[in-house]
């Protein structure tokens, strides 16, 4: 690792055409501005194991933690010197900021808990912090698949705003808890099951909209979205209606 040459940007790069760009959409447009994560929005934990290799890189978690540290660290580094220039140059304009990590399955953690919080949660932290302070109006969204449960107490400390996807079929994934326990403190974003819901008739759409909407909405902090990409097996007749019937159910008061 000390001989490779980890791609750490030149500041001078010139980003005068995006600072343009959000400028423009921040005065004459009511858009709320998301800004896409620096390297393609793979977090910490993917761009080590594209490095390393995922059995590898587990392997050092228990068998080089020096190395496994300094690989996380350096890998840290390039990402802050990439938002450095980033929000130097949108950072005043943008109300959202997008990161990513997938760190759950369907049935499970990818990683866990343990080696999460040793190795992952002190490098997010330290990313998240430098973006709020370069983009002080700016909220943290944070995607990360499947049954993440165990996790999102942690991803609250690192600084995290919004949650994506919310994977509903995901074990351990039942709305209504997580709503009750951790509602007041973080925003839900996605929900909508394109697993199974959206891929039968209209009135599953219709049945999964009312569940999701009478979990999440209550007290605000739900963004209805789908829990991951809408696949080609969803007919299009359902993803009209999902935005449509969204609007109808999900005005204030909500109905229960």
């Amino acid at each position: 690792m000390k001989k490779y040459s980890f791609p750490i940007p030149d500041k001078k790069w010139n980003i005068e055409a995006l600072k343009k760009r959000a400028q423009k959409l921040f005065i004459d447009t009511d858009f709320a501005i998301a800004a896409k994560a620096v390297l393609g929005g793979r977090g910490i934990l993917e761009r080590a194991y594209y490095l390393r290799g995922i059995e590898e890189l587990f392997t050092d978690m228990y068998m080089d933690k020096k190395f496994a540290w300094d690989l996380l660290e350096r890998i840290t580094e390039v990402e802050i010197a990439y938002w450095d220039i980033f929000l130097d140059a949108v950072g005043p304009y943008v109300q959202v900021i997008e990161r990513a990590s997938d760190l759950g399955t369907q049935l499970g953690l990818f990683i866990s808990p343990g080696l999460y919080r040793e190795f992952l949660k002190p490098f997010e932290k330290r990313i998240i912090s430098f973006i709020k302070n370069n983009a002080s109006s700016a909220k943290i969204w944070f995607h990360s698949c499947g049954a993440i449960s165990e996790l999102i107490e942690d991803f609250i400390e690192t600084g995290v705003d919004i949650l994506n996807p919310v994977q509903p079929l995901a074990k351990g994934m039942n709305l209504q808890e997580l709503k009750k326990k951790f509602g007041s403190r973080i925003c839900f974003h996605g929900g909508i099951d394109p697993q199974k819901a959206m891929i039968d008739s209209i009135d599953d759409v219709k049945r999964e909209v009312e569940a999701r909407i009478k979990a999440f909405a209550p007290g605000g902090g739900y963004i209805l979205a789908p829990a991951n990409h809408i696949q080609e097996d969803v007919p299009a007749e359902n993803v009209i209606f999902l935005y449509n019937y969204s609007k109808e159910f999900g005005k204030y008061p909500i109905k229960t």
